[in-house]
């Protein structure tokens, strides 16, 4: 959805902006599973999160472009890790 083009519906009115969900909560924009002395991306590394929404279908993305947020997640933040593979029985 970042190019322009949404991925649902494929319209072309997609909008964006940065860090535009996070102004109103101590949480900026993380949810479960967290450690919770980490706040989030927003406001203890500054790094930005892109938000981008569909106006035609309502769908909505978010994005982090930079690679240093990225980097400051991968060491701050809880991996998810997928299930095991179970084999057939």
């Amino acid at each position: 959805m970042h190019t322009g083009t949404c991925d649902r519906c494929g319209a072309s009115s997609v909008f964006a902006s940065a860090n535009s969900l996070s102004g109103q909560s101590n949480h900026t924009t993380m949810w479960p599973p967290h450690r919770p002395e980490v706040k989030g991306i927003v406001r203890a590394h500054q790094g930005q999160v892109w938000q981008y929404v569909c106006v035609s279908c309502g769908v909505m993305e978010w994005r982090v472009h930079d690679p240093a947020t990225l980097q400051w997640i991968a060491a701050n933040w809880v991996a998810v890790r997928p299930p095991e593979a179970q084999p057939p029985p």
